[in-house]
């Protein structure tokens, strides 16, 4: 039997063991929901974003002091408690950036770098410069690009000289600025090509207005891609003018779905010799009239006016023969072509492809075609003719570069070739000519070399 002073031992170690385990579970239940809060965190942590976006702008005259750069890299981080960190990614070509890497916590808006981070232009450099600052919380990041415009002479108010904005007359502090339509471009269209504004009206906030140059930068734009880009520009400011909102030119280009192919073309409807004569200049060449696209694919498809496509296949554009066993007892032939464009657009065709069999014509004849002329203005050979065609009433003569495009086509034999192209260019080379006459049944193919000299 247990004395009074055993029993109260036991019953304070089992209160003790029970206290520790409650501790314990308590401990442990504390553990799982941080280790559940770490594993969100981690799974739902937004990225740092700078205030301005991913790109902004910076104007600096070429014999600038170091401009402070701070305020342009302000971000943006709702997390809490991780260390944010300011680095250079790309450094600028002809100037020099400093005080990087520069640190910050998260957990607020508009946070600024814990260093003062600047940027110096090279003395004697006019034109544009251009960065790229990233910034980090360990687990996400984002950029930001600088494009600089450097001046011959410092701009007074630009947003990166701070104690010029803050000596200047606020009442000039740029309020709206001009806004434009969307424009429309074709599908295929290079940045460079683009005609965008050189000026934006902007109203500053004692009501006075004024036209400011813009200096564009490409942003994200592909014009093989289809659909609508934002543009933005930096506002090169005038001497008294502020614009400490970092305001923006922008614009959208709308990039126009890609048009389908139109036209199919065949240079020759006579089936031509095999082997070529010429392989540079292919007979029954198939070439198509489309309005984005210069490549394209082409195969026989099933479809009104396929009767003989088993007969045929083509090879980069050409029309070949399988067996010219076929020309024993047929010279007249029905196909139908698919040609398909870069983005799967496509056009079907059919054709009727004619064999003319050597020597069939009652009388057989040859013609001379000259094979060079000089377009150069001289008065001398400048037009390409072919003279021993002017008694003939059925002629076709073509004239096609070599990339198979026509460039020059009649039926009258006394119409000359000046050597100029669609677009009205002349372009020394070589080309390729075809002549049919019917009255002899006559068809030939050859080079013909345009001079410029």
């Amino acid at each position: 039997m247990k004395t009074h002073a055993q029993e109260y031992s036991d019953s304070k170690i089992r209160c003790t063991s029970l206290r520790i385990g409650h501790h314990f579970f308590i401990v442990l239940i504390v553990a799982l929901v941080l280790n559940v809060f770490t594993l969100y965190g981690q799974v739902s942590n937004t990225s740092p974003t700078f205030d301005l976006g991913s790109e902004t702008g910076l104007s600096a005259g070429q014999a600038s002091a170091s401009k402070n750069i701070s305020k342009l890299l302000r971000v943006s981080d709702k997390d809490r408690g991780q260390l944010l960190t300011w680095s250079i990614l790309t450094a600028p070509v002809v100037g020099t950036v400093s005080g990087f890497p520069a640190f910050a916590l998260s957990g607020r808006a508009s946070i600024a770098p814990d260093a003062t981070l600047l940027y110096k232009p090279t003395p004697g450099q006019v034109g544009m410069d251009e960065f790229t600052i990233e910034i980090s919380d360990g687990l996400n990041s984002s950029i930001l690009i600088v494009h600089v415009t450097l001046l011959e002479a410092e701009p007074p108010s630009d947003p990166g000289n701070i104690d010029a904005i803050n000596q200047s007359d606020t009442s000039r502090t740029i309020s709206i600025v001009q806004q434009w339509n969307d424009i429309n471009v074709p599908f295929g269209t290079f940045y460079e090509d683009l005609v965008l504004p050189d000026y934006a009206g902007v109203t500053y906030g004692n009501g006075e207005g004024e036209v400011l140059p813009i200096s564009w930068y490409p942003s994200n734009f592909n014009g093989n891609v289809s659909g609508p880009y934002l543009l933005t520009g930096d506002l090169l400011l005038t001497p008294g003018s502020i614009n400490d909102a970092y305001k923006k030119a922008q614009i959208t280009i709308r990039v126009l779905p890609n048009l389908s192919p139109e036209k199919i073309i065949l240079n020759d409807s006579i089936l031509g010799s095999w082997p070529f004569e010429d392989p540079e200049f292919p007979p029954n060449l198939f070439t198509t009239q489309d309005p984005d696209d210069e490549v394209h694919n082409y195969q026989l498809v099933d479809g009104p006016g396929d009767s003989d496509n088993c007969k045929f296949s083509v090879d980069g554009g050409i029309l070949i023969m399988k067996d010219r066993s076929y020309l024993e007892d047929q010279n007249k032939f029905l196909i139908r072509v698919r040609s398909t464009d870069s983005n799967n657009n496509s056009i079907e065709q059919a054709f009727i492809i004619y064999y003319l069999p050597q020597g069939s014509s009652e009388e057989t004849k040859t013609v001379e075609v000259p094979n060079a002329f000089s377009p150069n203005g001289d008065g001398i050979n400048d037009v390409w003719i072919v003279p021993e065609l002017k008694d003939y009433q059925n002629v076709d003569i073509k004239v096609f570069d070599r990339s198979g495009a026509l460039m020059f086509h009649t039926s009258n034999p006394l119409q000359g070739w000046d050597g100029r192209n669609p677009n009205g260019k002349v372009i020394a080379g070589a080309y390729y000519y075809a002549i049919k006459v019917g009255e002899i049944n006559l068809k030939k193919q050859g080079v013909l070399i345009l001079l410029t000299n």
